[in-house]
């Protein structure tokens, strides 16, 4: 059950009646209707940061923006995801999670990127971070 853990605590359609499972969700509306052509637009996400959603443009870089707003507030909490340290470097951790017996020998990463913890992408803005009042935002932004 472990690996349903962050959909089971960080995940919902945005119709769930129990959207609400930790500080921090990530919502998906229902899907939009296929455009003309019959394609269908790529998922648009939200985040339900201490009950209030946050709503976040439409656009090629949602996914990404939502991920990012996601681990910002991770950051406000302790950078804590479930027993992970996301200040702490994973991809080490991680890849001895996929390893087993007989399995092949995953190359090194070409780029050190891949070392770096997860609150690596906020470090640029730290100190900013630190004055930011997520509730403040948002009392803000109703206005």
């Amino acid at each position: 059950a472990e690996h349903a853990a962050f959909t089971r605590n960080h995940f919902a359609k945005a119709g769930d009646l129990h959207r609400k499972k930790s500080d921090a969700v990530l919502l998906q509306p229902p899907e939009r209707a296929a455009v003309a052509g019959g394609r269908r637009p790529p998922p648009r996400y939200s985040l339900l940061c201490d009950g209030v959603e946050w709503v976040i443009a439409d656009g090629e870089h949602n996914a990404v923006e939502a991920l990012v707003l996601f681990m910002l507030q991770r950051a406000k909490h302790q950078g804590h995801l479930g027993g992970l340290d996301l200040s702490k470097e994973i991809y080490s951790a991680l890849l001895n999670a996929l390893a087993f017996a007989g399995a092949a020998i995953v190359a090194p990463p070409e780029d050190e990127v891949a070392y770096r913890a997860p609150l690596a992408v906020l470090h640029p803005w730290t100190i900013e971070l630190e004055a930011v009042n997520l509730h403040d935002v948002t009392a803000e932004l109703k206005q």
